[in-house]
């Protein structure tokens, strides 16, 4: 099962936390890459 960026933005709702530039440590993204 692919998904590519754009679908992954909107299903996790990622473009505000893409858009910031500056992780803050609540990103469920960042958790998982830390």
């Amino acid at each position: 099962m692919e998904m590519n960026a754009q679908e992954l933005i909107q299903k996790h709702k990622l473009l505000e936390c893409i858009q910031c530039g500056m992780c803050t440590g609540s990103c469920p993204v960042a958790k998982r890459l830390t």
